[in-house]
């Protein structure tokens, strides 16, 4: 049994034209999937680092406020449709796989950036712009509470600064933290939180707004300030409530 051999020389290899083309949900080289991030304005080069561009950024905020905290069914629902499978099937990959609603934006955002890109391109590209920015909008200077928020705060005085991504309030508040923890009486700890992957926290708590600061004094919430203040409105927070 012999191959063909049409179009192409038989001791040279294949030219670009008579190469099959790869199935229609295969993976992308992983380089020629970077240099379409690149043209698509999802992601920016330099020198030193690669990040995401603020064009993006903008489309994935769109998402996040229609999906970052949607239901279970819609979630499940919205997955499903993406990837082509029923709802009951995306619930079960969802948890699988560990597929927060963070990540359902990211690759509703990224079809919109890439067109014509495959469900395994998209899930490829989600790595790929996960690993060029922030894993969370907390920042490394704070303890990062997670399900065991609670666990943590019980018979604690602390401030909890309730973050997302994409929030232009939550990076004014970000800069301004150093001089905040400064101005907090002692014994008085900090933690933030990413408020859109922990709904379960958002709703205990009553918070619908980022940022948001959680005042607790010996594990209970005794005050808050919802939305972007300064180091002076904290200082007066802190003479309240501690």
């Amino acid at each position: 049994m012999g191959d063909s051999t049409a179009g192409s020389d038989r001791n040279g290899p294949p030219s670009d034209d008579d190469r099959p083309d790869p199935p229609a949900d295969a993976p992308r080289d992983e380089e020629a999937l970077f240099d379409a991030l690149l043209e698509a304005d999802v992601l920016v080069e330099d020198d030193a680092s690669v990040g995401v561009t603020t064009e993006f950024e903008d489309t994935r905020d769109i998402y996040r406020a229609t999906y970052g905290d949607a239901s279970d069914e819609e979630f499940h629902a919205t997955l499903g449709e993406l990837f082509g499978m029923d709802p009951e099937t995306a619930a079960e990959q969802a948890a699988e796989l560990d597929i927060t609603r963070e990540e359902l934006c990211t690759l509703l955002s990224l079809r919109s950036h890439l067109d014509g890109a495959t469900a395994t391109e998209l899930q490829q590209a989600v790595g790929m712009v996960h690993a060029a920015g922030p894993s969370s909008p907390v920042p490394a200077a704070l303890h990062e509470l997670g399900d065991d928020a609670d666990a943590w705060l019980a018979g604690r005085d602390a401030v909890v600064v309730v973050m997302k991504r994409g929030c232009d309030p939550c990076r004014a508040l970000r800069d301004d933290l150093a001089d905040i923890v400064d101005l907090a009486p002692d014994g008085v700890a900090f933690a933030g939180i990413d408020g859109p992957e922990h709904h379960e926290f958002l709703r205990a708590h009553e918070v619908d707004t980022a940022p948001t600061s959680l005042f607790v004094r010996d594990g209970e919430v005794v005050g808050r300030l919802a939305g972007y203040y300064g180091p002076d409105r904290f200082a007066e927070a802190f003479a309240e409530h501690y």
